[in-house]
């Protein structure tokens, strides 16, 4: 089995007073699906300029403000059809999550996504995929609800 280590963002603006959240769609083999920012950290990276590298590389927003205090994680266990479709080797993923807030509602899509919405919070659980990701951007909203200092 391979370990992968990856990096995410629960990207999120504000509107008057309302939170949206930003998903990107990915490709699958089976059904295309939502999911936040995160890809693989780099020899030499430390977790924050991955996560800004990453961010710029999929959603062209540069202008963040990462939240203090939160920080999730996320394992999976996958067969990697892109690397070796013909014998596909398991992986083991982790992926930390950080909270990450943009003024900017722009975003330049990359080509290895095929869409992006900023949605509400009941909105964005919906459209999740995996159980995981819903849990995590729960405890990104009670984060944001809580008498913490934004």
């Amino acid at each position: 089995m391979v370990f992968e280590k990856s990096i995410g963002a629960v990207v999120f603006r504000r509107e008057k007073d309302e939170i949206f959240f930003l998903l990107l769609q990915y490709p699958s083999k089976n059904k295309n699906y939502f999911a936040f920012v995160k890809g693989h950290q780099e020899i030499g990276e430390t977790e924050e300029e991955t996560l800004k590298r990453e961010l710029k590389e999929e959603t062209g927003v540069e202008e963040i403000k990462i939240i203090p205090g939160f920080e999730e994680k996320e394992e999976y266990i996958f067969r990697d059809i892109y690397k070796k479709p013909e014998n596909p080797p398991l992986v083991k993923k982790e992926v930390t999550y950080y909270l990450v807030e943009t003024p900017s509602e722009e975003v330049k899509l990359s080509d290895e996504h095929m869409s992006y919405q900023w949605l509400k919070f009941e909105e964005a659980k919906k459209i999740l995929r995996f159980k995981q990701a819903k849990e995590i951007i729960e405890k990104a909203l009670f984060f944001l609800n809580k008498d913490a200092k934004i």
